[in-house]
């Protein structure tokens, strides 16, 4: 019995601190980057992993999981979101470097997080490990393009109002394809924009700006609402999905206007037979009298008014 539970002892230490011992706790995966980065440059972004166990881990993918917006370094610059990188075999002790590049975008001083994982396999197993990295962010130092919005703050009913929207170049390099993408509220209606919307009324595509340059789209709209309302219209620009091109991957800058609606500065007024609550009841075959009551209500005289009665 003494031998029996030695032996069972002896295999127990064996098997914990053996030879064969694999833990994920022996391999590690760390991230090195940059703490911050101009958008639309490239990320050095550097990934390291060790296996300090005694014996390789098998069939290792490295998975790298990218935040919204990012895209791959190459030429074709596509939507990036996860990247898995075959690594196959690590043997103990050995550590592998994989220089990763990727295209940063987001707006000045957002933060961004690149998360990562190995995925692996182990001898006489049939199941599949995982090993997480501390996550690293990196901060958005600084925009290549600069959004501005020109507008009147106050408004009147029934008026037509210019928004002039510029997009400067903030950048060394020229700026490529790029997406200017308009929200407008329920009190705006589209009249005009110039140049003119490339996709329905509120995109705009951009197929270059140079350095230390500027592109201006002026807006038209006409306004209707009630006094005192208070509308916003947001604006942002960016890359576009590669996908679809008019619909944003990767917001690069923003900028809003809101105006408040006035009192209207004409006034209307209908009296039928002197009831002006718009509920006057007459006999079938009676005369009535309609009285229409026009008021300017500025202070500056008002031109070339016409008056329709339906």
């Amino acid at each position: 019995i003494g031998l029996f539970v030695l032996v069972a002892l002896a295999s127990s230490v064996y098997l914990f601190f053996g030879v064969n011992q694999i833990s994920a706790r022996n391999i590690t995966i760390t991230l090195s980057a940059p703490f911050a980065i101009a958008a639309g440059e490239k990320l050095p972004l550097q990934v390291s992993i060790s296996n300090q166990n005694t014996v390789q881990i098998e069939s290792a993918t490295l998975i790298l999981n990218y935040p919204a917006g990012n895209k791959t370094g190459n030429e074709e610059a596509k939507d990036l979101y996860e990247e898995r990188i075959a690594i196959d075999n690590i043997t103990p002790g050995e550590a592998v470097n994989i220089p990763v590049n990727v295209l940063m975008f987001g707006e000045e001083n957002e933060e961004k997080e690149i998360k990562a994982s190995i995925e692996y396999r182990v001898t006489g197993s049939n199941g599949t490990f995982f090993k997480d990295a501390e996550p690293v962010k990196i901060k958005i130092n600084s925009s290549p393009l600069v959004l501005r919005v020109d507008s009147i703050e106050k408004v009147s009913s029934g008026q037509e109002i210019e928004i002039k929207i510029t997009l400067q170049s903030n950048a060394a390099v020229v700026q490529r394809n790029i997406l200017v993408s308009a929200s407008f509220p329920n009190s705006f209606t589209f009249v005009k924009s110039d140049p003119e919307p490339s996709y329905g009324q509120n995109e705009w595509l951009i197929d270059e700006i140079e350095p230390e340059s500027s592109k201006v789209i002026t807006l038209h709209g006409e306004i209707s609402g009630v006094a005192n309302e208070v509308s916003e219209i947001q604006l942002q620009a960016g890359a576009p999905r590669t996908d679809n091109q008019f619909i944003m991957g990767s917001v690069l800058t923003k900028a809003k206007t809101s105006y408040t609606m006035e009192r209207p500065f004409i006034d209307v007024e209908v009296a039928i037979n002197q009831d002006t609550d718009g509920k006057a009841v007459i006999n079938a075959g009676e005369e009535a009298n309609v009285t229409i009551r026009v008021k300017n209500t500025l202070e500056e005289t008002i031109y070339d008014m016409r008056v329709e009665v339906a």
